[in-house]
């Protein structure tokens, strides 16, 4: 029979992995990802007096305008408070509804101004990839690379029609967003900064104050949504608003917060608006003429505050990164619940607060929070600052404990009922990532073992993330917080979290040197049970570096340690490592004995869960070896121990061997749905990379192949980054 040409076309994404080609190819593309609209932040409806300076920001983003091919950055300018943000989020909607940028609009905010918020190129480039849907395991370690990564993205995007305009909010310098600018003319980026930033090559628009006509207006819409049309203050009064608008000096920020305290008080005249306002503005004659408006709007907001929603707007300032949830606030406020809430529910009505990124989560402005710092610490005996700031480290620090049980189910404790699940505890750590690492940084000096405890805590959760970079510089900092603690016990564990770290970047080298200090460290505090477990991080490391009989060596000596000290259940842990890396060396058999011993331990012990975890290593192992047949009654039995428990992540790892057994027998059509399955079940678990090899094993299984899946040539030969797996029990020993 004339054997048919080979021809294979596939469109309608981008594609960061091979490409199959053969006959007869049937494949199943995902939808195309498009990046995430959900943080631009809502246009509000009183935007007024900047119909001139949108018009001409508009013109630059327009595709079919006489200057795009000229102009790819715009860097707007202007004091703070200006209204530099509204302009930018009131540009892109309306760009994006007007179809200029069918790709979407990616806005991201850099606290260029705030040193404990500050965001950093490499961090913003790795928010912008997630955004724009890259898979976090090809997401580069280092900010050159992922800005190349970036301009690539989005220069293909651009090439697919699907065109994307980048906000880049608040940023101080030049060097702090040059990394994030695509490459492709027809990928457009707005800047917004206090500052002209030079060497960016940008069409610069400087954002002056509103006139006094159109600062009246504002306030005069500001009071309109508020109140109605049955408030007519400033349509009776026009020469008293200009007044007023006046001593808010043009500026957007301040307007809002005076029609707040307005809109409040019904009753309150213009007249009477205006002189306590003048009455502020002597009381604070020591700042800037541009900072006095704010300040002194900031002080009649706050002069009409309740005494507990006073308090909570001192107390609000000590919580470390750059929003703050309603839960946090209770333990901010350390009072009952409802008074906690009507004190948030004032600060949003007087404007000192802002609905955060998701409900119940709040934020401050940048002047905002400093006015809040200033008053805090006048204030901080009688509010109990200090006692404020040791309860919001322990929210963030047992938080994070609390969601490590549920997220790493093979770390052996019980799960806390703070969280319902997997899934909530998943989603506390994404949304509060950004104050849990800002905690660590804020605790190094004066609570370092809250830095040390959440860098233990959030290692699992880094590393599944693929936010590599974070777990590195988390775990230096818990080196440090361990040095200043004094303690050679703790200072080994930390080290052991960092050469886990450094192993998952691929220093594999500096990752062992690290792993032989822990082991040197915990040794010399008399910490047995801590010397074996870092023995065991050092096999793993020395493993992944292909010195096979070195790492089999260092698992001997761990064994030997947890024999002496009559650990069990860590001897049946390093065992079962024992044979991974008696596997690797082509000894099958040992391997397999290795497992024999361990699952024996784990049945004295009534350990299901390694029971389980260790049934899969020997069906595994049987597989290798020659044997999937007899693999296949262990991955079962496995699969009905996770099921039994209610291990989610264990079942898709016995459906993982279970599969990779069904083909190495020929059993292909057996595979598939055993395949399918696994899909689905790290689609629950939102297991990315897990998703991604179960995605092979199926398209194996379909196409009639007993090739291996890729995930176990890199398990039995390691690679730079392993991928996820409980067989070598690696999470039980980074304690």
């Amino acid at each position: 029979m004339r054997r048919r040409d080979t021809f294979n076309q596939i469109t309608g994404g981008l594609f960061f992995d091979a490409v199959i080609q053969g006959n007869d190819v049937t494949v199943h593309l995902p939808p195309p990802v498009h990046p995430a609209l959900g943080g631009l932040p809502a246009a509000t409806r009183t935007f007024t007096g900047r119909d001139t300076v949108l018009r001409q920001l508009l013109e630059l983003l327009d595709a079919s305008g006489p200057e795009t091919r000229i102009v790819r950055v715009v860097s707007v300018a202007g004091l703070a408070g200006i209204g530099k943000t509204e302009l930018a989020v009131q540009a892109a909607h309306t760009a994006h509804g007007r179809g200029w940028f069918p790709g979407g609009v990616l806005f991201i905010d850099l606290h260029g101004y705030d040193q404990e918020r500050y965001v950093e190129p490499a961090q913003a480039l790795d928010g912008l990839l997630r955004a724009l849907g890259v898979p976090h395991e090809r997401i580069p370690p280092g900010a050159q690379d992922r800005s190349r990564l970036l301009r690539s993205t989005l220069d293909a995007l651009a090439r697919h029609d699907r065109r994307v305009l980048l906000v880049v909010d608040n940023a101080s310098s030049a060097e702090q967003v040059a990394p994030l600018l695509a490459g492709d003319p027809s990928t457009m980026t707005v800047v917004t900064s206090r500052n002209t930033l030079p060497g960016l090559g940008a069409r610069l628009i400087d954002l002056p104050v509103l006139s006094l006509d159109a600062a009246a207006a504002m306030l005069g819409e500001e009071l309109l949504q508020a109140r109605g049309a049955d408030d007519g203050r400033v349509g009776r009064n026009p020469a008293q608003a200009r007044e007023l608008t006046r001593l808010c000096a043009g500026l957007p920020l301040a307007i809002k917060i005076v029609a707040g305290l307005l809109a409040a008080q019904p009753g309150y005249s213009l007249d009477q608006m205006t002189a306590d306002l003048a009455d502020a503005r002597t009381r604070l004659n020591e700042l800037r003429d541009d900072e006095t408006a704010v300040r002194a709007a900031f002080e009649l907001s706050y002069q009409r505050l309740t005494s507990d929603a006073a308090r909570l707007f001192r107390l609000l300032s000590v919580n470390p990164g750059p929003e703050v949830s309603t839960e946090a606030a209770f333990a901010i406020a350390g009072q009952a619940e409802r008074s906690t809430r009507r004190a948030l529910a004032a600060l949003g009505n007087a404007h000192l607060l802002e609905a955060g990124s998701a409900p119940d989560r709040w934020r401050m402005h940048d002047l905002v929070r400093l006015f809040a710092e200033e008053l805090g610490h006048a204030h901080a005996v009688q509010d109990g600052r200090d006692g404020c700031l040791t309860r919001v480290l322990h929210h963030y620090r047992s938080g994070a404990e609390e969601a490590e049980t549920h997220l790493n189910p093979i770390a052996g404790e019980p799960r806390h009922e703070r969280f319902a699940d997997r899934e909530q505890a998943l989603r506390w750590l994404e949304t509060e990532h950004a104050n849990l690492l800002a905690t660590a940084a804020l605790a190094e000096a004066a609570r370092p073992d809250i830095t040390l405890a959440l860098s233990l805590a959030l290692s699992y959760h880094l590393d599944r993330s693929r936010r590599i970079d974070d777990w590195v510089s988390l775990a230096r900092l818990a080196v440090r917080a361990a040095d200043r603690l004094g303690d050679t016990r703790r200072h080994g564990r930390a080290l052991g979290n960092l050469g886990l770290a450094l192993a998952a970047t691929g220093q594999t080298q500096q990752a062992i040197d690290a792993h032989r200090q822990a082991v040197t460290l915990r040794g010399e505090a008399g910490d047995r049970i801590g010397m074996g477990r870092a023995l065991v991080n050092l096999g793993l490391s020395l493993a992944d570096d292909r010195q096979i009989e070195e790492a089999i060596s260092a698992y001997q000596d761990a064994i030997g340690i947890f024999r002496e000290a009559g650990d069990r259940r860590a001897e049946a842990s390093a065992l079962s490592n024992l044979g991974i890396a008696l596997a690797n060396d082509g000894r099958h058999e040992d391997g397999l004995a290795s497992y024999q011993e361990a699952l024996e331990i784990f049945r004295e012990l009534d350990d299901p869960g390694g029971q389980a975890a260790t049934l899969n290593s020997i069906g595994i192992g049987l597989s290798r070896s020659g044997h999937p047949d007899d693999a296949v009654a262990f991955h079962r039995q496995a699969l009905a121990i996770h099921q039994r428990i209610h291990d989610r992540y264990g079942q898709a790892l016995s459906l993982d061997g279970l599969g990779y057994a069904l083909r190495g027998m020929g059993r292909a059509a057996e595979a598939v749905p055993v395949a399918e399955q696994e899909v689905e079940l790290y689609q629950e678990l939102g297991d990315r990379d897990g998703e991604r090899h179960a995605q092979g094993n199926l398209a194996q299984a379909q196409a009639h192949t007993a090739d291996e899946p890729s995930w176990l040539r890199r398990r039995f030969f390691p690679r730079r980054r392993k991928p996820p797996s409980g067989e070598d029990f690696s999470w039980l020993f980074r304690s």
